[in-house]
């Protein structure tokens, strides 16, 4: 299959890093019919339970199959990566396109707003944010949004100032072309094998700072499944009830292991200066 020729699955980093994302997609999608339990339903007569056949990781301190709320708690992570990297990647590159290809006041005005976001740590900005508008889940990836969209206008910023005196770009001009037409269609693109790079390579904090958020008690509430806040949840039996803090963490790694590793394989395939010495 053409598929399977794919530069990125050539790379072994990139293959691996596929292999873990596609299982947690398809773990996503058949949450329903691979969930044994509800991952609400409590039982304290059943809880905190070692791994067995009955719950294959074991209940937590309310008596809840772990395995099945680590399935639905694919579906939160995966909703929190995409719809950031919805916001993040147009925003940060029509904001770093237009300060690289008009120049003067507007490029300073833009980059300085940049710089200030730039100069806190991303964590400490969304817990901030996040604090101030009131914990929950689509406040979590509003915060998530705002504070890592400022690395997508500086990559795009430093491509479109190496192509607006390129001939196209003036032969674009000569032909009429708007300053709005040029960016969305000759500029823009351009941009998108950095963007792509980055994104794949930010995913991985993405997951992170999610899982940071809910393991604070700012991110999704319980009894939501999301793996951040089950990790809190468990640390108070990390000594003896391992398998409650252990399988979400495990859970948090590997994801972000995954979309490291598309990163770096992407890296590899889409940017021409990779290999450069």
């Amino acid at each position: 299959m053409s598929i399977l020729r794919h530069p990125l699955l050539r790379n072994p980093l990139g293959a691996a890093g596929c292999v873990l994302i596609a299982l947690l997609v398809f773990v996503a999608l058949i949450a329903p019919l691979l969930a044994p339990y509800s991952p609400l339903a409590q039982d304290l007569t059943q809880r905190l339970l070692p791994p067995g056949p009955a719950h294959l990781f074991g209940t937590d301190e309310l008596g809840r199959d772990v395995f099945s709320r680590i399935v639905y708690g694919s579906r939160i992570t995966l909703e929190i990566v995409t719809l950031v990297a919805v916001i993040i990647a147009p925003v940060g590159v029509m904001i770093g396109v237009t300060a690289g290809y008009f120049g003067g006041f507007v490029e300073s005005a833009l980059m300085r707003v940049t710089d200030v976001f730039l100069s806190f740590p991303k964590l400490i900005l969304a817990l901030a944010l996040v604090a101030a508008i009131g914990p929950s889940l689509e406040n979590a990836i509003l915060a998530i949004a705002v504070t890592s969209w400022p690395a997508y206008a500086r990559v795009a910023r430093a491509e479109t100032l190496s192509l607006r005196g390129a001939d196209f770009i003036a032969a674009a001009r000569l032909l009429g072309a708007s300053h709005l037409r040029i960016l969305l269609r000759h500029i823009a693109p351009l941009c998108t094998a950095s963007v792509i790079v980055r994104l794949a390579l930010d995913m991985a904090g993405i997951v992170l700072t999610a899982a940071g958020l809910g393991f604070l008690g700012l991110g999704a509430q319980p009894p939501t499944p999301e793996w951040g806040a089950m990790l809190a949840a468990g640390q108070p039996y990390l000594t003896d009830q391992w398998w409650v803090a252990a399988v979400p963490g495990l859970a948090i790694l590997l994801a972000s292991l995954g979309f490291n590793l598309i990163g770096d394989g992407l890296r590899d395939t889409l940017d021409p200066k990779a290999g450069a010495p």
